[in-house]
């Protein structure tokens, strides 16, 4: 009788021992859950992020899913902040941009229909009608410059001769600066979609040609090395005022050298969204003669898989 008792002593003690155990187990669980849960309500009346847990437990992880989980939110609420903004400068811009053109085409419409002489009111009719292709071209322009920001558009690369691509657009641009001259110096082979960057080639030689150059030149310096290519354009027309050169690449900057209410200052924005898409860089810098663009470009290899 003795040994059946010391059994049921043994295993008395042993239940009673799992079960003080799960009970603490149990506690220190509700106190995870608690302080997780003042965690998140924290989090919900203020968006400071929790600090992860170095620990090595059962909560730990629970934890670290929770202040990752809050970090991501905060990633999210800060890129949709900066959308907005965006999406806020952008309505500004165009309402800005086509202020001026729609009061002049109001203006034209009045003085059309006021007109007594048929030439008076056709020349009427012809500004309107140049109004209209501006506001056409601004709106298409900004479209596409915010899709192409968005990644909207899909590359198709191609290895491509870059000296060759810049000199096509040269031929396009040379009737309407005859007097200019581009060098290039080096080659350069990349990787790229040709139908984007032949339109920044032609936007940046373009810019050139309407800074106002004693020396009527544009030099290109087309270099690489073992994971990057580097892309330069040099005028003479003695560069752009140092505040400008910041915004270059800005929606409707416009320098003082290229002043001009017929342009619409979306080239050069453009331009940078398609380098940007291309996962390289831009810059522009003052020179003793003139600005200078640079671009930086990612080297891509392909390879065929069959």
């Amino acid at each position: 009788m003795e040994w059946a008792l010391g059994i049921a002593l043994i295993l008395g003690a042993t239940f009673l021992f799992l079960f003080l155990r799960e009970r603490c187990r149990h506690r220190k669980l509700c106190r995870l859950h608690e302080q997780l849960a003042s965690y998140v309500e924290q989090f919900l009346a203020e968006p400071i992020q929790t600090n992860f847990s170095l620990n090595d437990d059962e909560g730990a992880k629970l934890h670290n899913c929770i202040a990752r989980l809050q970090e991501e939110i905060i990633l999210s609420r800060s890129r949709l902040q900066k959308e907005r903004r965006r999406n806020h400068h952008f309505i500004a811009d165009i309402s800005h941009q086509l202020k001026t053109p729609l009061a002049s085409l109001r203006l034209y419409s009045d003085l059309a229909a006021a007109a007594t002489d048929g030439a008076s009111a056709a020349d009427y009719s012809s500004k309107m009608i140049l109004l209209i292709e501006r506001m056409e071209k601004l709106v298409y322009q900004l479209l596409r410059l915010e899709k192409l920001r968005a990644g909207a558009y899909e590359l198709n690369y191609v290895e491509v001769d870059v000296r060759k691509l810049i000199e096509e657009q040269w031929h396009e641009l040379l009737p309407m600066y005859p007097e200019y001259r581009l060098v290039i110096q080096g080659d350069l082979r990349l990787r790229l979609d040709p139908f984007w960057m032949q339109e920044a080639f032609h936007n940046i030689l373009k810019n050139s040609c309407e800074q106002k150059a004693e020396k009527s030149e544009i030099l290109v310096s087309l270099s690489q090395s073992t994971s990057l290519a580097h892309l330069v354009f040099e005028d003479y027309g003695g560069g752009v005022d140092t505040f400008d050169v910041s915004e270059l690449f800005d929606r409707f900057s416009r320098s003082d050298a290229t002043a001009d209410t017929k342009k619409s200052g979306l080239g050069l924005a453009i331009t940078k969204a398609i380098v940007e898409s291309h996962h390289g860089s831009i810059f522009a810098e003052n020179t003793k003669e003139g600005l200078r663009i640079s671009l930086y470009l990612p080297i891509h290899v392909g390879y065929r898989s069959y």
